[in-house]
């Protein structure tokens, strides 16, 4: 289940495109400093399994480095990659023969119509977790593992996913569209707060 509330941020969200890559080169670090992110969460699909990562003090770190739960970090297998904190994110996703980039960030209100759900998401587990190297090891019911970049010792917590989803005002139509959305943060919840 998932917990939403309506929210008003600072503006609208743009997106910009950040160009393509050769896959095989090592471009995200470089991308991460250019965009001036201090710390940030990834989040990435690869061929061979899930990536969970986090960024900062200039240095990556990703779930397979630090407990070796999930796929390595490598452009040549990436699928998808998200990159988040409050303030940004960046996308990267393999299209045919190139990496593409894109930004993701807040700019000043507009004058159109904008409404804005915030969403969170819980992290699969099985109630049970294991803390190890700053990742915390998730087991859903059903075996599958994960390692995301947050610690809690508190045994009735649950890892939620924080997104803003972006609607905007269709007077044609008389209704609201969903624009686009935006991965925010990486945080736990108490059971009792459900």
């Amino acid at each position: 289940m998932t917990g939403f509330k309506l929210v008003r941020p600072a503006g609208k969200l743009v997106i910009q495109n950040l160009g393509k890559h050769k896959p095989g080169v090592d471009f995200i670090p470089a991308i991460i400093e250019d965009n001036k992110i201090n710390k940030a969460v990834l989040h990435g699909i690869a061929d061979d399994g899930l990536i969970w990562g986090l960024w900062s003090e200039a240095k990556l770190t990703t779930s397979w480095e630090a407990t070796g739960i999930g796929a390595r970090l490598r452009t040549q297998t990436l699928q998808s990659l998200r990159i988040f904190n409050q303030d940004i994110e960046l996308r990267i996703w393999r299209n045919v023969g190139w990496i593409e980039i894109c930004k993701a960030v807040e700019v000043e209100q507009s004058e159109e119509s904008q409404l804005i759900i915030q969403e969170d998401y819980p992290l699969f587990s099985n109630g049970t977790s294991k803390v190890r190297n700053g990742y915390t090891i998730l087991e859903s019911r059903s075996g599958e593992i994960q390692a995301a970049p947050i610690i809690t010792r508190e045994v009735h917590c649950t890892p939620r996913l924080l997104i803003y989803q972006y609607f905007g005002w269709q007077s044609e139509n008389l209704c609201w569209k969903l624009n686009h959305t935006r991965w925010v943060d990486l945080s736990y919840r108490h059971e009792e707060d459900r």
